[in-house]
């Protein structure tokens, strides 16, 4: 992502949003439920990459039919296609 620290900020909000969100994502971090973090979303799932496991999002991988290239950490605030985990 190109450095846009020089940038002003306009919205505070979508600056902290942006700054969460990791590539992989459905959508902005932090536009779901308030304290729900992607480690707490269905949608969470561990694959097998590389050498090991690591979580990414199953409703990216729904939208774009691919999974993403990052490593979405369970402690990343929630999107707005957050569905709390069955069981």
């Amino acid at each position: 992502m190109p450095d846009a620290s020089g940038l002003t900020v306009l919205d505070p909000n979508f600056q902290y949003q942006r700054e969460r969100t990791k590539p992989g994502m459905a959508h902005w971090a932090g536009t779901g439920p308030r304290g729900k973090t992607c480690g707490d979303c269905e949608f969470l799932t561990k694959i097998q990459h590389g050498l090991g496991m690591s979580a990414r999002c199953g409703r990216y991988h729904q939208m774009m039919g691919r999974w993403g290239t990052v490593k979405i950490p369970e402690s990343t605030p929630s999107c707005k296609y957050y569905e709390a985990k069955h069981g």
